[in-house]
């Protein structure tokens, strides 16, 4: 499932981008050959989207000038509370248009939006969001919950009664189960390196003197894991090195 978001306040030309999105997603389909579902829900203005936002849309049309809150800031709020959603902004002005790719925008479009341009953009993102999704996680944090990609998290561990996200653009904090935790990590390409600490493979850089660097920050690999840590780890290296030679 695909899902869309459509923010603008004005009435024709939500309804416009809202149709020119159904006929991509349908031409996507017939192109593909593939029952790719898809669904679209409109806004009026900016603060209804963000306001109690469930992080379930893979990407979302946003129109820059509006009244209450305008899009740059509305992507600002969102991007808190969801990493991966494709934001596409959408405005009568190309001055906007750097600030819209500090709000890590995927592209920036002006109205009146040209159908071929944005069925190019829109194309490739509902691609990468079939790729992408089946690596992405909820977490449970403090405020509500945020969705990431598996691949963004650096490491997880347990500080005080709060388990802690340590994720590639900052950190989120809630208070989790850490045998869930674990249940729901460590089949997905993480390592328990001591008791209270969960490492993502990819993210090693370096092991030595008993301790595993990751991106900066050096962990401590507990006498009572380190077997298992350093038996599962050198699976996984032999892995990796074997799918590097193609075989």
């Amino acid at each position: 499932m695909i899902n869309i978001a459509v923010v603008d306040d004005d009435a024709e030309e939500r309804e416009l981008l809202r149709a020119y999105t159904e006929r991509i997603c349908t031409d996507y389909r017939a192109e593909n050959g593939c029952p790719v579902l898809y669904d679209i829900t409109c806004f009026a203005d900016g603060i209804s989207f963000v306001t109690d936002y469930v992080p379930k849309y893979d990407i979302v049309l946003l129109d820059i000038e509006m009244p209450i809150l305008d899009g740059l800031s509305t992507a600002r709020r969102l991007r808190q509370m969801d990493r991966q959603i494709s934001i596409i902004f959408v405005s009568v002005s190309s001055r906007y248009a750097l600030s819209g790719y500090e709000a890590e925008a995927a592209d920036y479009l002006l109205k009146p939006v040209q159908y071929p341009a944005l069925a190019n953009r829109m194309r490739k993102l509902i691609r990468a969001s079939e790729g992408h999704s089946r690596a992405d996680i909820f977490l449970n944090i403090d405020d509500g919950c945020v969705r990431v990609n598996l691949c963004d998290i650096v490491y997880i561990e347990k500080e005080k009664h709060d388990i802690v996200f340590h994720h590639a653009a900052g950190e989120y904090r809630g208070r989790m189960n850490l045998k869930e935790v674990e249940g729901m990590f460590l089949r997905n390409n993480f390592i328990k390196c001591n008791r209270g600490c969960l490492v993502n493979l990819d993210a090693i850089e370096k092991i030595s003197g008993g301790c595993v660097y990751v991106r900066g920050k050096t962990l401590s690999i507990s006498r009572g894991m380190a077997k298992p840590f350093f038996s599962q780890f050198s699976e996984y290296a032999a892995a990796l090195s074997k799918s590097k030679r193609g075989g």
